[in-house]
C-alpha cells in the first residue's frame, strides 16, 4: 500500500481534516467518509492510502505530533533548564485556541486508544517522548546550578508530566476554573517548587529524601493561583 508520507502536501490536508472532523464531530462521527469530505476527497482517493479508520488516526496523531515538536524547538531556541522547562510546560497546556482543540483531539484519540493496542503504543511512545524532553530540561537545570545534584530527575519529570497532563484535562472540561491565567500561575509555581528543593537525610518513612525551601505565599483557591 502506498505511503502517504510520500505527498507531504496531501498528508497536511488530510491531516487537518481529520483533526477537524474530530473536534468537530467527536472521533466516533469521524468516519473515512466523514474525513473524505473534510478534505475534499473521495472515499476511494481516502482508502487507497488507509485500510481503516484507525490507521487515518495514527498518521494523523503522528503527523500533528511531528508539528507540535517543531513548535516546541522553535520556543526553546536560546532557553535552557528551568527556563526552557517553564517553556516546555507553557507550550503543552491548553492556554491558546489551537492548544485547547489539540486537548480535545488527544482525549478523543486517547479513548480510541484505549481499545486499540496500536494506538496505546503510539500513545505511550509520545508520553515517553515528552517526559525525555522534560529530563533533558532538567539535566541542564542540575548542570547550571539550579537544582540540587542528587534530585532524581527522572522522579520530577513524572511528576511535572502528570501535573500537565492533570491541567489539560481539566482545563479542557473546567475552563472557567482553569483559565489562561490560572495555568501560567500553576506552572510557575511548579518550576519554583523542583528548583526550592534541597536534599535531607531522611524523610517520614525513613529514606532517603528533599525538604523545600521556603517559597512565595500562594493563593488557596484553586492550587498555587497566584505569586507575590
Amino acid at each position: 500500500m502506498p505511503k502517504i508520507v510520500d505527498h507531504a502536501a496531501s498528508r497536511a490536508e488530510f491531516a487537518e481534516a481529520v483533526w477537524r472532523a474530530v473536534i468537530d464531530l467527536g472521533i466516533e462521527n469521524a468516519t473515512v467518509r466523514t474525513v473524505a469530505e473534510y478534505a475534499g476527497w473521495s472515499v476511494g482517493r481516502l482508502s487507497h492510502y488507509f485500510a481503516s479508520k484507525d490507521e487515518l488516526l495514527e498518521d494523523a496523531m503522528a503527523y500533528i505530533g511531528g508539528e507540535m515538536q517543531r513548535r516546541f524547538d522553535k520556543r526553546l531556541v536560546g532557553l535552557r533548564g528551568l527556563a526552557a522547562l517553564r517553556a516546555l510546560l507553557g507550550e503543552v497546556t491548553p492556554t491558546k485556541k489551537r492548544r485547547r482543540e489539540e486537548w480535545v483531539f488527544w482525549i478523543a484519540f486517547w479513548g480510541r486508544a484505549t481499545r486499540n493496542t496500536k494506538l496505546a503504543a503510539a500513545q505511550r511512545r509520545r508520553h515517553a517522548g515528552f517526559r525525555r524532553a522534560l529530563v533533558r530540561c532538567l539535566k541542564q537545570a542540575r548542570a547550571d546550578g539550579e537544582l540540587d545534584a542528587r534530585l532524581d530527575l527522572e522522579r520530577e519529570a513524572a511528576g511535572i508530566a502528570a501535573l500537565a497532563w492533570g491541567i489539560g484535562v481539566l482545563a479542557t472540561f473546567e475552563p472557567r476554573a482553569l483559565g489562561p491565567a490560572n495555568i501560567d500561575r500553576e506552572l510557575d509555581a511548579r518550576v519554583l517548587f523542583v528548583g526550592s528543593q534541597k536534599p535531607i537525610e531522611k524523610d517520614i518513612v525513613g529514606g532517603a529524601g528533599f525538604e523545600h525551601v521556603a517559597l512565595p505565599s500562594v493563593s488557596p483557591s484553586f492550587g498555587p493561583t497566584r505569586i507575590v
